[in-house]
């Protein structure tokens, strides 16, 4: 920023007012060119025009491309509502601010939350200001479920809070995680074959925790495992119990003695209790069905994270079978194929996901890919704001085509007509809604087979090119969240039944005969396969406990590749073709059933309880953070204060940023010590910037000659960032100030005005564990220029070159590496600071002074061991793991004035221990290295340094 590169190396005598903190953060000036800025970014593709529709008890938020989703939305929040404020025997104290958008892609764009959203958060309810956000993704049940859940957590707040209001002296016991988002599924869902499928795993492999321990698991789990508890607990006590928890959240600090009071039962005795209903379930499936290991299942590829989307295909050029899936076995998910008889032993990987705008994502929840006799792989991947087709050559490995559709956002499951000229996928357009979707890649016409409020999914063609046959929610039964199979006839248009009852049959494959279609059915509790002619005639070919995520035929319809779960994992396996059906089934064509039909979703806003009115920004106070304190240094010692407001729209897209300092060490010292500052900033749209005004004003010391000096600034600035994709962006900024120096040992006094720029070029596609990256690289190109109108002069000129590289060993072990490159000219150079944990390690901090510098980190990083519990007589105490790192360091800083004077070096270990964020232990023990050509003999005195500091790895 324009206030830091103002002026020679300095150091704040006192604490920096936070509003510089927040410049920082918000913007790209000379100071964040020359450090290290990196981050991906969070990209505001479109630009929303926000409406409200206002029911009795909430506010609904959408745009005009959403019409029909808001109204649907509107009116089963307010339904929900009454339903919940009877069993929460409670009204919420304020008006419900619901926030909707029309597809997941442009969810994940919403800047309420500061963080990045991924795939499987289907929506929120965030704190601060009580929004509920949640989008549409084509299914009417997905929708109704999340919308249920999230204003649970309304109604668990206001609770709450009702309850600390009443009682603000008392107490406040915490609730777990597991509670609130176990009693969130409880009210918001029925307990369906997927709950079972992922507690089932959790059962027959022995790692269902104790209660107390749930919230450890973290991820989606934890909403399964709490809501079996509450499931539980309501059969034996009733849900009026869940309301007196919150009644009597004020008599105790303590989950556990609350649990007891209002249960009557301690929550270890409760924890026997349903630990042993879960084995009485879920045991007698071990028995009852076959075992992968005793059905002539072969793995094919299970190591490391999750393998699934299997698509079987035969290589044409050894005309051997081979199964193309993606993997997270890196932490970025990937596309790879290996040999159906060799597995994991011929692994090949073909595209790497995750690090480019082109590649951002693949789906992983809803979605599968094809391969046709060519071996050209068809798949979607989101790429910037929406989602693109691509096609790949898995024989060449190389992308031959990609395409993308105006109107439409997302695009999922494709497949080949047998053709190979046109393809069929599941559509999402810009309202929201799933259709299915033709597209010959000669003419580049796109052809909308269906057009309708239904969720159409996974479509495959026959071997003969006359039909299509698809799951959908059309069926009788979709209202309720079921899904069947429907054949769509290419030469009229008409759909028929396939399958149909109150169950789901999804994920459709055609035979390579064409004479039966194989599904993923949980008709008898457990996703298993299935297969029918097409009349509907067929029985169950798998009966397994493990769930399933997907499946294809294996060439020549030999058998099944399938990804199923085991000990929360999944891998792809294959099945040869059972010689016969487990149950038969057969379609009821006699009895007509009628497709359930959306109601008008006008009809309730229509009433005199909604209102339709345009979005207004009103901003409203997020947080206020202040701070004191006391320096006793002589000379520029004291006392001093720092504070900081920040204002928001409902939003959050604009923000507005006000802060005060003072490092007064007397009445008369009030003004000249005085810092202050005003910031807006805007990220609405695409072009992120911001403007301000500023006072910057204080006692410093000079860094390189530890001299004494007063400094006092004011000015304005503006910033601009471009993100070019989640990975790359470019920032700018350009600052106009009056600034005051005086030099009291020095005798040098500047009264100038000056004009300050900066631009830099930013890539980051790194992956992070606890520690801090382990994959991907980062690097940042960064130039700031600060010029003297006064004098018509450069006072600074700075350039930045700073290149990372992480190359992956191991799930959690890599090799880091770090080069960089720092000037600063000018007649006021800016001096870089060396030494310490983050930059040259066995060297004190800030103990290596220059206006120019280089360094060159490389890092060894493997994990000692993961977290350890301690079981102590006052309970389980909890040790996080730590990780080992051995490194060889070498740079130097130096002035202008200066011969290049060598490098340092060291070399040595370390040691990691993440407790939460940012919060990363680092100790440090190195042996110097001298390579100096000259310099000061004094910094190899002592051979060997440890360094102690906090932060993430570089």
């Amino acid at each position: 920023m324009p206030v830091v590169s103002l002026s020679r190396s300095r150091t704040l005598a006192r604490l920096v007012p936070a509003v510089t903190a927040a410049l920082l953060l918000f913007g790209a000036g000379a100071a964040l060119a020359q450090f290290e800025g990196f981050g991906k970014n969070k990209v505001q593709y479109s630009s929303f025009d926000w409406h409200i529709l206002a029911g009795e008890h909430i506010d609904l938020y959408y745009y005009p491309e959403e019409e029909e989703i808001a109204y649907l939305a509107l009116k089963e929040a307010e339904a929900v509502y009454q339903e919940l404020s009877f069993k929460f025997d409670h009204h919420v104290f304020r008006r419900v601010p619901l926030i909707i958008f029309s597809a997941h892609q442009y969810f994940e764009q919403t800047n309420t939350v500061e963080g990045f959203i991924s795939e499987g958060v289907g929506g929120f309810t965030e704190f601060m200001k009580g929004r509920v956000v949640l989008p549409f993704n084509g299914s009417f049940d997905d929708f109704r479920h999340v919308l249920r859940h999230e204003m649970v957590h309304v109604f668990e707040i206001s609770k709450a809070n009702e309850a600390y209001r009443t009682h603000p002296h008392k107490n406040k016991a915490h609730l777990p995680l597991w509670w609130t988002e176990g009693l969130a599924e409880y009210f918001s869902t029925r307990w369906n074959s997927e709950a079972d499928m992922y507690m089932r795993d959790m059962v027959l492999s022995d790692r269902v925790p104790p209660m107390e321990n749930i919230d450890m698991l973290g991820g989606g789990i934890i909403y399964k495992l709490g809501e079996s508890v509450f499931y539980l607990l309501g059969q034996r006590y009733g849900d009026e119990m869940i309301v007196r928890m919150y009644e009597n959240l004020w008599q105790f600090s303590d989950f556990d003695q609350l649990f007891e009071y209002v249960y009557g039962v301690s929550t270890e005795q409760f924890n026997l209790i349903w630990q042993n209903e879960l084995k009485k379930k879920y045991y007698p499936d071990l028995i009852n069905n076959d075992e992968m290991l005793i059905s002539g299942i072969t793995k094919v590829a299970t190591k490391s994270f999750a393998n699934i989307h299997p698509a079987a295909y035969l290589d044409p050029r050894s005309g051997r079978p081979r199964v193309a899936f993606v993997s997270a076995r890196t932490g970025y998910l990937d596309i790879y194929s290996v040999r159906l008889e060799k597995g994991e032993k011929d692994l090949k990987k073909h595209v790497r996901g995750g690090r480019s705008a082109e590649y951002e994502s693949f789906h992983p929840l809803r979605t599968r890919m094809d391969v046709n006799d060519k071996a050209i792989l068809v798949f979607s991947s989101k790429y910037q704001e929406k989602d693109a087709l691509f096609l790949f050559d898995l024989d060449r490995n190389r992308k031959v085509g990609r395409y993308r559709f105006k109107g439409l956002v997302g695009i999922s499951a494709p497949a080949w007509a047998p053709d190979d000229e046109n393809i069929v996928f599941s559509g999402l357009n810009v309202s929201g809604f799933s259709d299915l979707y033709l597209f010959n890649l000669e003419s580049g016409r796109l052809t909308r087979l269906t057009n309708d409020r239904y969720s159409d999914e996974y479509p495959d063609f026959s071997p003969d090119g006359k039909k299509i046959v698809f799951c959908s929610d059309r069926t009788a039964f979709g209202e309720a969240g079921f899904q069947n199979l429907f054949l769509y006839d290419m030469e009229s248009g008409s759909i028929d039944y396939l399958t149909r009852g109150h169950w789901n049959d999804t994920q459709p494959r055609f035979s390579a005969r064409g004479d039966r279609v194989a599904f993923v059915s949980d008709r008898n509790g457990l996703p298993n396969i299935f297969a029918v002619d097409l009349q509907g005639q067929g029985g169950q070919m798998t009966k397994f406990f493990n769930g399933m995520l997907g499946f294809d035929w294996a060439p020549a319809d030999s058998g099944f590749c399938y990804s199923a779960l085991d000990r929360q994992t999944y891998g792809i396996y294959f099945l040869p073709l059972p010689d016969s059906t487990v149950d038969s089934l057969s379609l009821d064509r006699k009895t007509v059933a009628q497709q359930w039909e959306w109601r008008d979703y006008k009809d309730h806003p229509k009433s005199e309880k909604s209102e339709q009115k345009p979005y207004k920004r009103d901003f409203t106070l997020d947080f206020a953070f202040a701070s004191v304190g006391y320096d006793p240094t002589p000379y520029y010692g004291g006392t001093f204060g720092s504070g900081l407001l920040m204002f928001s729209d409902l939003m959050g897209d604009e923000l507005i940023l006000i802060g005060a300092g003072n490092s007064a060490t007397s009445t008369d010292d009030f003004w000249d010590s005085f810092s202050g500052s005003v910031v807006y900033y805007n990220r609405s749209s695409r072009v992120n910037y911001g403007y301000g005004a500023y006072r910057f004003a204080g006692r410093f010391i000079d860094f390189r000659t530890d001299d004494f000096f007063y400094e006092r600034d004011h000015g304005v600035f503006g910033l601009i960032s471009y993100p070019v994709s989640k990975f790359y962006r470019v920032e700018t900024s350009m600052g106009f100030l009056k600034s005051y120096r005086d030099d009291y040992f020095l005798d040098f006094i500047r009264d100038s005005y000056l004009v300050t720029n900066s631009v830099s070029l930013i890539k980051d596609t790194s992956l992070f564990t606890q520690y801090g990256p382990v994959d991907g690289e980062r690097w940042h190109l960064g130039m700031a220029l600060t010029t003297d109108l006064s004098k018509g002069r450069t006072d600074n000129i700075s350039l930045l070159l700073d290149l990372r590289k992480y190359f992956r060993l191991s799930t959690f072990s890599s090799y880091a590496v770090r080069v960089q490159g720092r000037f600063s000219g000018g007649k006021i150079p800016y001096r870089y600071v060396m030494g310490g944990s983050w930059t040259l390690r066995g060297y004190p901090r800030w103990s290596i002074i220059g206006s120019r510098s280089v360094l060159l980190n490389q890092e060894l990083r493997f994990p000692l061991f993961h977290q350890v519990d301690f079981y102590t007589p006052i309970g389980r105490i909890p040790f996080p793991g730590i990780q080992g790192a051995l490194f060889v360091d070498a740079g130097n800083a130096w002035e202008n004035s200066e011969d290049y004077p060598g490098l340092l070096g060291s070399a040595g270990f370390g040691f990691r221990m993440s407790l939460g964020g940012a919060l990363v232990i680092r100790l440090d023990r190195a042996r110097r290295i001298n390579w100096l050509k000259h310099g000061d003999p004094a910094l190899f005195r002592s051979r060997y340094y440890t360094n102690f500091f906090f932060g993430y790895d570089y």
